[in-house]
């Protein structure tokens, strides 16, 4: 991602943001959540323990439990929101909401305080307060603080009992104005870092997806798309480093291939191979078994788990379909070929090697008895 500003960041780049962010920020939130808390409920009980049943007392203490509902309200509301990603944005929309109602606090408690000759010091401290830790974007952050400080100056002004004074603007003013600089300040240091870690996790994910292809180019045949021998020997030793060897081996060999390669040419027998391939891959789709290129025109299926009669009607269904189908070839002519299909199913006692062995054999014998046939062990 390309630097820029963080005041207008756009839509994709914060909602990646604060998906990424968003239980760090709950931490962050919950911990200064319950120090708002605790200092609300210390300052509470001073005022109780004063002993003072004046109006401002009681206003100030109503204040007080005030802050600490509406503290606990958001870090029940933001823990449930956490939990699922596709509430991130309302997540970010109550800490705003959040930052707003408390520089209203500020406000009111400011002024009460205004009232009977205390300084602005609660506005100023709670705005840079809610700017340093609530992490949104600046330029939210900014209309915010400004309004509110536009806010308790019109309260100054037009409050006859306070006693305005250049003080007080300088003062309020100056608050809103580092809280600026410190939201921006944070916010940008936050993008940067996401940048670099986004950034990384890109490059890491096209490492992976290259990996990937390339674990795929050496586990396919280039012609046919099926699985080769190499994956054949890997998957076959971790099934049966687990006691998980398949239950059926079909062998299937094109019928007089050698012909139809001296008749058309090479690339019309190429095209002969990936169509009969496409055609084994379609018949075995749906079921739990891995087409392979065994060698030349012969191609092996293996299955992880099949039943022998679903085994036969999926070699006879095989057979038959390439015997129906016309391949076009690159000299827009359509020939028609066969499949001879040996077939072994896993008895107690046979070892894998032995099924493939057994599987191979019996092809040769459909080969022998005129072509195009299925056969197997019965």
């Amino acid at each position: 991602m390309k630097d820029k500003m963080v005041w207008f960041l756009s839509k994709d780049e914060l909602g990646k943001m604060q998906r990424f962010a968003n239980k760090e920020d709950y931490t962050t939130f919950r911990f200064c959540g319950i120090l708002v808390i605790v200092f609300q409920m210390v300052m509470f009980l001073f005022k109780t323990i004063e002993g003072r049943s004046s109006t401002h007392s009681m206003l100030y203490r109503g204040l007080y439990l005030c802050l600490v509902f509406i503290t606990i309200v958001a870090i029940l509301l933001l823990s449930k929101l956490r939990e699922n990603e596709k509430n991130v944005a309302l997540f970010y929309r109550v800490v705003k909401v959040y930052l707003f109602l408390v520089e209203l606090w500020a406000i009111g408690i400011t002024c009460i305080g205004c009232l009977h000759g205390n300084d602005t010091s609660t506005f100023a401290y709670t705005v840079l307060a809610c700017v340093a830790v609530i992490p949104i974007q600046p330029i939210v952050a900014a209309s915010i603080t400004v309004f509110s400080t536009v806010l308790i100056n019109v309260a100054f002004i037009v409050i006859p009992s306070i006693h305005f004074y250049p003080g007080m603007m300088i003062q309020t003013v100056s608050a809103c104005l580092l809280a600026i600089i410190v939201s921006v300040s944070s916010f940008t240091m936050r993008v940067k870092r996401n940048r670099l870690i986004f950034a990384r996790d890109e490059h890491l994910k096209e490492i992976e997806i290259l990996n990937a292809k390339l674990r795929d180019e050496a586990e396919k045949d280039g012609l046919t798309g099926l699985y080769n021998r190499r994956f054949l020997t890997q998957h076959i030793d971790q099934k049966l480093e687990v006691g998980d060897a398949p239950s059926a081996v079909l062998m299937v060999d094109i019928d007089y291939f050698k012909n139809i390669n001296d008749k058309y040419g090479h690339q019309n027998g190429d095209e002969c191979l990936r169509v009969i391939a496409e055609e084994i891959k379609n018949c075995i789709k749906h079921r739990a078994g891995y087409a392979v290129r065994y060698g030349g025109e012969e191609f092996m299926v293996f299955f992880e788990s099949i039943k022998k009669e679903e085994l036969l009607d999926l070699a006879e269904k095989l057979r038959a379909r390439v015997e129906k189908m016309k391949i076009e070839l690159n000299t827009h002519t359509h020939i028609s070929c066969t499949v001879s299909v040996g077939y072994s199913c896993a008895v107690e006692g046979l070892l894998y090697s032995e099924m493939i062995n057994e599987a191979d054999m019996r092809m040769y014998e459909a080969k022998e008895d005129g072509r195009n046939k299925v056969c197997g062990k019965e």
